[in-house]
């Protein structure tokens, strides 16, 4: 699916802005990212329920 492809690239990005330097702090960043991935997880099981 795209959405997690999407998410995964954003995961990446914030990884790399972090060991750039960009960033001091990313753990509630990653956090919402992992909170996101559960829920479109969750989504999709319902969907192919249907």
């Amino acid at each position: 699916m795209i959405a997690r492809g999407s998410l995964s690239e954003l995961e990446t990005q914030l990884l790399i802005a972090q060991r750039l330097g960009y960033l001091i702090e990313s753990a509630p960043l990653t956090d919402l990212i992992h909170r996101v991935s559960a829920q479109l997880g969750g989504l999709i099981r319902h969907l192919q329920t249907r």
